[in-house]
């Protein structure tokens, strides 16, 4: 999914379940570091977690399942930018 202009990441996410406390939805969201992947948390995406509350992640732009955009400087990866994708894939939620 492109989460800016030119900027597309892989999002895991269980179905909506609309899981909530109280009067807010319940929403419990993985984040890997630095050349990892969202796979590294299936461990934790099981049954019980998934019944409790909802769950997303995602593969950051050059990590597991995202694009590995070609022709890119090091501006490509700097913290501003890892921080505007996650702050863009959180607007999706």
């Amino acid at each position: 999914m492109e989460v800016r202009d030119g900027r597309s990441i892989s999002i895991v996410r269980n179905a909506t379940r609309g899981v909530s406390s109280g009067d807010r939805e319940v929403l419990v969201v993985f984040f890997h570091g630095s050349l990892a992947s969202v796979d590294q948390f299936r461990g934790q995406f099981n049954d019980t977690l998934l019944a409790s509350v909802n769950v997303a992640g995602y593969d950051a732009l050059g990590c597991g399942r995202a694009s590995k955009p070609s022709g890119y400087g090091n501006s490509t990866y700097d913290e501003d930018e890892m921080v505007a994708d996650a702050e863009a894939f959180l607007k999706i939620l």
